[in-house]
């Protein structure tokens, strides 16, 4: 880690340092730690993590994120003067003093665009393709519009297909959209009607997969049954041992792929009976739409209680996922804003 410190103390930027640990082989973090999920490449965020992390100088920092609502899992980042700060905890990896020159190159650089400006949909954005955070930042020395991509669209290997999006755009049409949803929430006679509509077609969905999963219980019993007479077969001698492992490896397959498909298919049932039972409190709803139609601009804040996410894929279509299923149910129907579905 003392290399990835001097490194920048030296001029090196956080693209240049990556590629120097890959050049030299060095493991990441994950791969140290042999973590299940291991990151095989260095990447310029992960260098910046190591470069403010206390925990290399000795320190131990607690409370750096706070909850946006008790019911609402996400959280809101705070500021560094709002961080518990315990010193020297454990033994010191790196000298204070190169440290804390470390923080006064990247305070004067500003080389991190995504810490200069704080956008409203930051942390809320994710690619539909890959399902990694997507990121916001400039282009150019003198432009101010921002760009939503996913960082794995970037480079040689170019492993996502996600394509780029104007954030300006982008924020003045989920806008739009949202507010659209919230004002047919609070039109009762409107959201009666929806109301009815789902009730109907949720109604047939669970008719339709009930069905399905009637079909694939009857497949399995059909290939179970095969497998059973092939066991027969072997042990009353008509096929050999032989014979029977080659020819029931394709039925057992076969079998544990539609027990998959029977489990998807009971999930998707109980969804949608939970979402037809609805269980959610109409007054946190109300009061948290009505909160966000008054304001001008929405806070950050207000958005966190209302949005679980916001996803883009590579043909810049739009899905936004709410946390409150009646909201969902409104976005399923006014499908002609934008690709929309339910979380």
């Amino acid at each position: 880690m003392e290399q990835i410190f001097e490194l920048y103390s030296e001029g090196n930027g956080f693209q240049k340092i990556a590629t120097i640990l890959e050049q030299e082989n060095i493991k990441t973090p994950s791969q140290y730690m042999n973590m299940s999920h291991q990151r095989e490449t260095w990447s310029p965020k992960s260098i910046r993590a190591i470069l403010i992390n206390e925990a290399y100088i000795g320190n131990t920092v607690q409370n750096k994120c706070v909850s946006i609502s008790y019911k609402i899992k996400k959280k809101r980042k705070k500021t560094p003067e709002e961080y518990i700060r315990v010193e020297n905890t454990h033994d010191a990896i790196i000298s204070k003093e190169l440290f804390a020159k470390v923080q006064e190159i990247m305070k004067s650089k500003k080389t991190l665009s995504t810490t200069k400006h704080d956008f409203l949909f930051k942390g809320l954005l994710f690619c539909h393709n890959c399902g990694r955070k997507s990121r916001i930042c400039y282009r150019g020395k003198n432009t101010k519009i921002g760009y939503i991509d996913c960082s794995l669209a970037r480079g040689k290997d170019r492993k996502c297909k996600t394509c780029n999006y104007n954030y300006n755009k982008f924020e003045e049409k989920v806008l739009n959209i949202i507010k659209q949803i919230c004002r047919t929430y609070a039109d009762k006679n409107e959201l009666k009607h929806i109301y009815e509509k789902c009730k109907n077609n949720y109604e047939t969905l669970i008719e339709k997969e009930t069905f399905h999963l009637k079909e694939i219980e009857s497949r399995i019993e059909n290939v179970s049954k095969k497998i059973d007479k092939m066991y027969l077969d072997s042990v009353n001698g008509m096929i050999t041992n032989n014979d029977y492992f080659r020819y029931s490896k394709d039925f057992i397959e076969e079998r544990e792929r539609l027990k998959k498909e029977k489990r998807n298919v009971e999930n998707k049932i109980n969804t949608l009976k939970d979402k037809q039972k609805n269980h959610e409190n109409d007054e946190e709803i109300e009061s948290v739409i009505n909160t966000f139609l008054k304001m001008e601009k929405p806070s950050k804040k207000i958005l966190y209680e209302l949005i679980d996410r916001v996803e883009l894929d590579e043909y810049k279509n739009i899905y936004i996922y709410f946390n409150f299923s009646k909201l969902n149910i409104i976005n399923e129907q006014l499908n002609d804003l934008c690709i929309i579905q339910s979380a």
